[in-house]
């Protein structure tokens, strides 16, 4: 049987179904970083959070609901300011770059090695801290009436046995030096129930050919990391989650309505429908802790 890594357009199906709740990868580990780079990417992303540590910084997450000690430093953006957030979400690279360069030569020369990146962030967390359960698109409508995907990706700056992930029914924890991919168009949350800060580099690219070729198989990696084989991308989960990741966003009842509708004839995205549909019958997303599962 082939996998996802040799066959692009699978790949990107499978990340399209994830978005409705169809079979899909929801996460994967894609990269190991050199250790000696590895280490200067700590330092200097602990210098940069030590520098600014007072400023009241606070997640920029559509739908999200931060509790505890959770905040963004934005590294990559327009105007240079790490607590602006208002082009976090915007789906162009123009104009953004990282400003702090000539500080942090390691964190410049790891953000200049995704170009399709259109944002970079460090998410910390502190104990007892986390992110309540949110779904976010990652198909979106072309303006030529196509359609394309984005997706996110983690790299563990400094994490602990406690900090864990919830992707669908299944909580993960993510290990330090390693790149991941997150489907953050399944139903997720974050949580850090450990004695230290949990730390993340997080960035979302758009799914050109050369962002699939660079992040998921063909393409040279760059130096500082060494490409994980396509066989050993699983991330086996901690543990189960017992309830429905939908019982938060009600997502069969709204995937099953749009086909028994036949909706696609008029040109509505699913992803469209779906937005309409949670907004008309007044779901919000509410949090779920791990102490249930």
């Amino acid at each position: 049987m082939r996998h996802l890594a040799d066959d692009p357009r699978a790949l990107l199906r499978a990340l399209a179904a994830g978005n409705f709740l169809g079979r899909s990868l929801p996460c994967g580990r894609l990269f190991r970083v050199e250790p000696t780079f590895f280490r200067r990417l700590q330092a200097e992303c602990e210098a940069l959070i030590a520098d600014h540590s007072t400023r009241p910084f606070t997640l920029a997450e559509n739908r999200t609901t931060p509790y505890g000690d959770a905040v963004q430093l934005c590294l990559l953006n327009r105007s240079g300011r790490l607590d602006d957030t208002s082009d976090t979400h915007d789906h162009s690279t123009l104009g953004k770059r990282f400003h702090h360069g000539d500080r942090f030569p390691t964190l410049a020369s790891f953000i200049a090695a995704f170009p399709q990146a259109y944002n970079m962030r460090i998410n910390t967390m502190g104990t007892k801290s986390g992110l309540s359960p949110h779904k976010e698109a990652t198909l979106h409508r072309a303006r030529d009436g196509g359609y394309y995907l984005r997706a996110r990706f983690h790299l563990p700056i400094a994490t602990n046995p406690g900090a864990q992930m919830l992707i669908g029914r299944d909580v993960f924890h993510f290990a330090e030096g390693e790149v991941y991919f997150f489907h953050n168009g399944m139903v997720h949350s974050a949580a850090n129930e450990g004695a230290t800060p949990r730390r993340h580099l997080v960035w979302d690219m758009l799914l050109s050919g050369a962002a699939v070729a660079l992040m998921f198989g063909a393409a040279p990696a760059p130096p500082f990391l060494a490409r994980v084989r396509a066989a050993d991308w699983a991330v086996a989960p901690i543990r189960r989650h017992p309830g429905s990741a939908f019982e938060i966003v009600d997502g069969f009842r709204a995937e099953s309505l749009y086909r028994r509708l036949h909706l696609q004839r008029f040109g509505i995205a699913p992803h469209q429908f779906c937005r309409w549909y949670l907004r008309a019958v007044g779901l919000r997303p509410r949090r779920i802790g791990f102490a249930e599962a």
